[in-house]
C-alpha cells in the first residue's frame, strides 16, 4: 500500500492540530489580554481608592489644596498679567507652608513606592497637574480627550479606568482614577495612578512561547499516533487485500484470520464468509460438471444399446436372413419393444429436464389430495391384478385441499405404486395411506416385496440410478428422479425406508 494511509493520516491529524492551535491561540491571546488587563485594573482601582481615601482623611491636604486655590485665583488677577500655573513645585513654597505640609509631603513622595506606579494627583479648579514620578510635568491643556472624560468622571465622583493616557505617555499603559473628598464629601482632586502594559505583553509572548511548545509537542505525538493507528488499520487491510488476491486466484481455501470487533473486523468476516460460499459453490460447480459428465455418460449408454439392438434387426431383415414368418415376427417385436423404450426415455428425460427448469411453471389450481391418489391408485389396479396383488387405499379420507398441480402429483403417485407393483412378488399386497394432523398430511405408500439394499437407499432419486434387482431390467432409472422433483416442486417431503427382502415405504409429507 506505499504507506499512504499512513501518509494521509498523519497530513490530516497536522492539519486539524494546526487549526485547532489557531483558534485555541486566537482564543488564549484574546481571554489572556483581558484577564490580564482586568486583574491590573483591579489592583490599580484598589490601590487608587485606598490611597484616595487616605489622603481624604488626611486634613492637610485638605487645607493645603484650599490655599494652592487661593494662590491660583490671585495669580488669575494679579497685576503681573499670569493666567496659568502649571505645577505646583516644592521650591516655590516658604518655610511656613514646608512646615506646615511636612507629613502630607512625606508621604506624597512614598506615593511611587506605595502605590508600585506612577501617581498623578489632578486638581481641576486649580487646573493643575502633581506627578509624583520620574517623568516631567505636563499642562492641564496637554491631556488628550479621552483622558479629560475620564477626569471628569472621576470628579463625578466615579472610580474609573482606561488606556487614554497611552499616547501621553509614549507607551502603552493603564490608568485608574479615583476620586479625593475633602470633609464634606465633595470631590477636591483627582488621584490618577499610571501602569505600563509591557509585562503584560512579555506574560502573552511567554505564554504562546509556551503553547507553541506544547503544539509542537502535539504535532510530534500526533505524527507518532499516526504511524501506529496506520500500522492497526494497515496490516488487517493487507491480510483482505492478500486474500482477495487468493480468491481471485480461485484458491478458495484463503482466510483473513481477522479477529477484531469492529467495522475492519467485520469486513474481513465477511470475506472470510464470501470464501467459504465459493468453496461451497466451487464443490457444487465441481458435482454439478460430474453430473453432467454422468449423465451423457448414462444416457450414452441408454440410447446406444437399444439403438444397437434396432440397427442389428434391421440389419438382419434387409439382409433377408430370416424366411421363418414367426421369426420375422419376433425380430419385428422386439424392435417395436426397443422403440417404445426409447420414446419412453426420450419423454422421460424431457420431462425431467423441464422440472429441473426453475423458470418453468407448473399449472396449480386448488385441489383434493385424495382424489389425486384415489386416481392413482385407480389407474395402477389393472397392472396389480396381472400379478395378483392386493392394492388398497384408506387411512384419514377426509377432504384435504391445497395448491396444486393435479397431472404432475397424479403422475408422481403412479411413479411410486408402478415401482411398488413391478418390485412385490405376485399373490402380496401394496397398501396406500393417508393420515391428517392439525399441521400437515402424510400419504404412505407400502409394498411387501424385495426391499432396497442400505447401500442404495441414498441413491434411488438420483438420474440413472437402478438397483441390481432382476425386476429392473427394462428401466430408464428417471422414474423417482421425476418423482422427487414433482414433490420438491410442491414442497412435499419425499422419503424411503426399506429393510432388504420385507418392505418398501415412500413417505409424502405435505405441511398445511
Amino acid at each position: 500500500m506505499n504507506h499512504k494511509l499512513t501518509r494521509k493520516l498523519v497530513t490530516y491529524f497536522s492539519i486539524v492540530l494546526l487549526l485547532f492551535a489557531l483558534i485555541i491561540g486566537c482564543l488564549f491571546t484574546f481571554l489572556f489580554m483581558r484577564h490580564t488587563s482586568n486583574l491590573h485594573k483591579t489592583e490599580l482601582k484598589n490601590r487608587a481608592i485606598s490611597i484616595a481615601n487616605t489622603l481624604s482623611s488626611m486634613p492637610e491636604y485638605e487645607e493645603r489644596h484650599s490655599q494652592l486655590t487661593q494662590k491660583k485665583n490671585m495669580m488669575v488677577h494679579g497685576s503681573n498679567g499670569t493666567t496659568m500655573m502649571k505645577g505646583y513645585e516644592m521650591k516655590n513654597r516658604d518655610d511656613t507652608e514646608r512646615k506646615h505640609f511636612r507629613t502630607y509631603d512625606a508621604y506624597l513622595h512614598l506615593l511611587n513606592e506605595i502605590a508600585m506606579s506612577e501617581v498623578w494627583i489632578v486638581d481641576e479648579q486649580a487646573r493643575t497637574i502633581d506627578l509624583y514620578g520620574s517623568r516631567m510635568p505636563y499642562s492641564y491643556d496637554e491631556l488628550p480627550d479621552g483622558a479629560e472624560e475620564l477626569i471628569e468622571k472621576v470628579f463625578a465622583g466615579h472610580v474609573e479606568s482606561g488606556e487614554d493616557f497611552s499616547s501621553l505617555l509614549g507607551e502603552p499603559s493603564v490608568t485608574v482614577g479615583a476620586p479625593i473628598r475633602d470633609s464634606k464629601g465633595n470631590v477636591q482632586a483627582a488621584l490618577l495612578l499610571h501602569r505600563t502594559i509591557k509585562g503584560m505583553n512579555e506574560a502573552e509572548l511567554d505564554g504562546m512561547t509556551l503553547l507553541a511548545a506544547c503544539l509542537i509537542t502535539a504535532l510530534l505525538l500526533a505524527a507518532g499516533l499516526s504511524v501506529v493507528l496506520a500500522s492497526h488499520f494497515i496490516e488487517p487491510l493487507r491480510k483482505m487485500e492478500t486474500t482477495a488476491t487468493r480468491l481471485m486466484e480461485k484458491d478458495y481455501t484463503a482466510r483473513t484470520g481477522i479477529t477484531q470487533n469492529d467495522e475492519i473486523g467485520s469486513l474481513a468476516q465477511n470475506i472470510d464468509e464470501l470464501a467459504l460460499r465459493l468453496a461451497e459453490a466451487e464443490k457444487e460447480s465441481m458435482k454439478l460438471e460430474q453430473m453432467r459428465r454422468d449423465f451423457i455418460t448414462n444416457i450414452s449408454h441408454e440410447l446406444r444399446t437399444p439403438i444397437t439392438v434396432l440397427r442389428g434387426s434391421l440389419e438382419v431383415l434387409e439382409n433377408d436372413f430370416i424366411k421363418d414368418p414367426a421369426e420375422r415376427r419376433e425380430y419385428l417385436q422386439q424392435m417395436l419393444s426397443d422403440t417404445i423404450h426409447l420414446q419412453r426415455l426420450v419423454n422421460d428425460l424431457l420431462e425431467l429436464s423441464r422440472l429441473q427448469n426453475t423458470d418453468f411453471k407448473i399449472d396449480k389450481t386448488r385441489i383434493l389430495l385424495n382424489d389425486v391418489l384415489d386416481d392413482a391408485v385407480h389407474a395402477i389396479r389393472h397392472l396389480a391384478e396381472k400379478k395378483d396383488i392386493v392394492l388398497t387405499l384408506d387411512g384419514d379420507l377426509a377432504p384435504f385441499s391445497f395448491e396444486g398441480d393435479y397431472g404432475r402429483l397424479r403422475q408422481m403417485f403412479v411413479i411410486v405404486l408402478d415401482n411398488a407393483v413391478k418390485f412385490s412378488p405376485t399373490g402380496t399386497s401394496i397398501h396406500a395411506s393417508i393420515q391428517q394432523t392439525a399441521t400437515s398430511c402424510t400419504v404412505c405408500i407400502k409394498d411387501n416385496g424385495c426391499g432396497i439394499p442400505s447401500e442404495d437407499l441414498p441413491h434411488i432419486f438420483e438420474r440413472f440410478y437402478r438397483t441390481h434387482s432382476q425386476n429392473n431390467t427394462n428401466g430408464t432409472g428417471l422414474g423417482l428422479a421425476i418423482a422427487k422433483h414433482i414433490a420438491d416442486r410442491h414442497n412435499i417431503e419425499l422419503s424411503c425406508k426399506s429393510e432388504l427382502g420385507q418392505f418398501t415405504v415412500f413417505e409424502f409429507v405435505l405441511k398445511k
